[in-house]
């Protein structure tokens, strides 16, 4: 288990943290970290503790955008849409 250091500020000791951020997040990403601040913030602060957090949401980010990628194919072709009906008549 790696160990913190601290920095003592008016008495008061912070842990000294770094986050490293590979790439910046997209949609589902940051979706994704808003709802673990609001809602599953036990989680939250555990990942950004152990600076797994942009890894994990990198990750829920391209599963989410590979499965959309995946439908929006399957929709288009059960409900007929085709590239000429979008050019002719947008709102069908």
């Amino acid at each position: 288990m790696e160990t913190l250091n601290y920095i003592e500020i008016n008495g008061l000791l912070y842990p000294q943290i770094e986050i490293t951020e590979s790439k910046p997040l997209r949609k589902y990403g940051r979706l994704r970290r808003s709802y673990l601040k609001e809602h599953r913030t036990a989680l939250y602060n555990c990942l950004v503790l152990k600076d797994e957090l942009f890894a994990y949401l990198n990750e829920v980010d391209d599963k989410a955008q590979s499965l959309l990628d995946e439908m929006i194919p399957k929709y288009a072709a059960h409900f007929g849409i085709t590239e000429e009906l979008k050019r002719t008549d947008q709102m069908e």
